[in-house]
C-alpha cells in the first residue's frame, strides 16, 4: 500500500501536463483521484488509461471560473469516494509575451479569471469538507514568474504572484483546523501550455524550438522542467511526509529563482 492509501485527491487542469501528471503519481501512491478539466474528453481518456492500469479514478468535466462548477467537482467526488484529503488548484493559462499596452481587457479578464479566481473558488469548495474532518492537503500550482518575472508576462506573473501570497494566507486561515495549504513554484516545463508563452524577449516571430532554447538557457541546471518533476514535488506536499510544512512555496526551478 502506498502512503496516500485510502486518501482522495481532486486535481483540477488535469487532462494533461502537470496536472496529469500528478493524478499518476498521487493514484500510483495508493490515492483515488478526481481528473478534472475543462477539457471532458482528455480528463476520460486520463481516467480510462489510469482505471487500465488498476488504479482508481474519476473524471469530472469543470470551468474553474464558474463556482458552481467547482462546487459540483467537490460534491461529485465526495459521493463516489466518501471523502475528500487533497485538493491541487492546477489549472491555469499562459500568456503569449508582449508589451502591456497591447494586453486586451478580454486577456487580463481571463487571466484573472482561471488563474486566482479558479484557485480561490476550489479552496472555497473544498473548505466546508476539509474544516468539518480537521485535516486536508491544498496545493496550488504558482510559477517562478510569480516570483522572478520574465519580460512580457506581466499579467501572467501578477496571477501567480497573487497564488502565492493566497496560499500563505490560507494556510493561516485553516491552521486552527489542522489543514495545510502549499504551493509548487514550477520553473518554465515541457508541457503542450508552454510554447504559448512565447519568447522571453516578446519577439513573436520565433519558432518554437527557439523559444524552448530561450528558456533552458535561464535555467542553472540546464534544463527545462518535466511534469514529473513537479507531480513529485506535489506528491511530497500532500503526504505525511511534509505535515510540519504549510506556508511553503516549494521551488522546482532548476535554481532559476536563486
Amino acid at each position: 500500500m502506498g502512503e496516500l492509501h485510502m486518501r482522495v485527491a481532486i486535481i483540477t487542469g488535469a487532462a494533461s501536463g502537470i496536472g496529469a501528471a500528478t493524478a499518476w503519481r498521487l493514484a500510483r501512491d495508493g490515492a483515488s483521484v478526481t481528473v478534472a478539466d475543462i477539457n471532458e474528453e482528455g480528463a476520460d481518456k486520463v481516467v480510462s488509461d489510469m482505471r487500465a492500469a488498476g488504479l482508481h479514478a474519476l473524471a469530472v468535466g469543470v470551468d474553474v471560473r464558474h463556482q458552481e462548477e467547482n462546487m459540483a467537482l467537490v460534491d461529485k467526488t465526495l459521493k463516489k469516494f466518501g471523502r475528500l484529503d487533497i485538493a491541487c488548484a492546477n489549472a491555469g493559462i499562459p500568456q503569449g509575451a508582449m508589451p502591456v499596452e497591447e494586453v486586451s481587457d478580454s486577456q487580463i479578464e481571463q487571466l484573472l479569471s482561471i488563474n486566482i479566481r479558479g484557485v480561490v473558488g476550489l479552496a472555497q469548495a473544498v473548505a466546508p469538507a476539509f474544516k468539518s474532518q480537521r485535516s486536508g492537503v491544498f496545493v496550488a500550482t504558482a510559477s517562478t514568474a510569480g516570483v522572478r518575472p520574465r519580460p512580457g508576462i506581466q499579467v501572467y506573473s501578477a496571477t501567480k504572484g497573487a497564488v502565492i501570497a493566497f496560499v500563505r494566507a490560507l494556510a493561516l486561515e485553516w491552521a486552527p483546523y489542522g489543514v495545510r495549504a502549499c504551493a509548487v513554484s514550477p520553473v518554465a516545463t515541457n508541457t503542450p501550455m508552454l510554447p504559448q508563452f512565447q519568447s522571453v524577449a516578446g519577439n513573436r516571430e520565433e519558432d518554437v524550438s527557439t523559444v524552448l532554447e530561450s528558456f533552458r538557457k535561464t535555467v542553472p541546471l540546464g534544463r527545462l522542467a518535466d511534469a514529473e518533476d513537479i507531480a513529485e514535488a506535489i506528491g511530497f506536499l500532500v503526504s505525511d511526509r511534509a505535515r510540519m510544512m504549510t506556508g511553503t512555496v516549494l521551488d522546482v526551478d532548476g535554481g532559476r529563482n536563486l
